[in-house]
């Protein structure tokens, strides 16, 4: 009578894990792909092929073939150009598409549109709406743009370099999207010295700085995809303005593990 007791309770608890595990599971599983939130600003002229990151069921057979957005009319459709996916983590992976917005030929001057919302078509023939965040095509510099002699970039840090053409004094640092990410931005001097404006450079000097970038997990923003271009402003001795950009000063991606994408989904609501 005892082990039939003791059976019964095994088989209970069993018959419990798998009930257990099978809402769980069905709580667990997406019902559509979830994407990241990004921050994309870069001039329209710079490049036409954008990536956007999404989550999916490892499962997912599916595959992007086209969006169309709304800020750019419903007739104009572009095509996604290549995909990537790995880093599979249990029920999910971590995704990667490329779309070709194809700039000058198809919707002409982008500058100043902001893209927030896109409909993606699968392959399959159904389509989900996305909120991809913000993604601005911004004007072309008016001023002239110097070139940096020399550049390196890590995962958040990268330095520059350049020989001043002629006596220069820089300004400031002017920051796309209203300025949401310039906390997050640390320019420091040839020293290593936080660099403050105005600063003054003679013709033949060498203007040296490094950035670092600084994310924490209690910030929201770690969680985003960031690529926003700061620009270095500067201004000659006649008052001509002209700048320079920083290139993958402000370029981040969070970190593709599982705890990530409890985090993402559960900021999504998804969990």
């Amino acid at each position: 009578m005892k082990k039939q007791k003791e059976l019964t309770m095994i088989l209970g608890v069993i018959v419990l894990v798998f009930v257990l595990n099978f809402f769980v599971f069905r709580l667990a599983y997406l019902q559509e792909p979830i994407f990241l939130t990004h921050a994309y600003a870069f001039t329209a002229e710079e490049s036409s092929h954008v990536g956007f990151y999404y989550i999916t069921n490892a499962d997912e057979k599916r595959q992007p073939l086209e969006i169309t957005c709304p800020e750019l009319g419903e007739d104009e459709i572009f095509e996604v150009i290549d995909t990537e996916q790995w880093q599979g983590h249990g029920m999910y992976t971590w995704n990667e598409m490329w779309v070709d917005f194809d700039v000058p030929d198809r919707v002409g001057d982008l500058s100043n549109v902001m893209l927030t919302q896109m409909q993606v078509k699968w392959s399959d023939g159904t389509e989900t709406p996305v909120d991809i965040g913000e993604v601005r095509f911004l004007a072309a510099q008016e001023e002239q743009v110097l070139s940096w002699s020399g550049m390196g970039a890590g995962d958040t840090d990268a330095s520059y370099s350049m020989e001043v053409p002629e006596d220069l004094t820089v300004t400031g640092i002017r920051m796309p999207m209203e300025n949401h990410f310039s906390d997050l931005l640390l320019v420091k001097d040839g020293e290593g010295q936080p660099m403050t404006f105005p600063a003054s450079y003679q013709q033949g000097d060498t203007l040296s700085l490094e950035t670092e970038l600084s994310l924490t997990e209690k910030d929201n923003r770690a969680h985003m995809v960031i690529d926003v271009v700061p620009v270095l402003e500067m201004e000659t001795a006649t008052g001509e303005k002209v700048c320079a950009y920083l290139y993958d000063s402000m370029k981040y991606t969070p970190d593709m593990n599982i705890l990530e994408i409890y985090r993402i989904l559960h900021m999504k609501g998804d969990m």
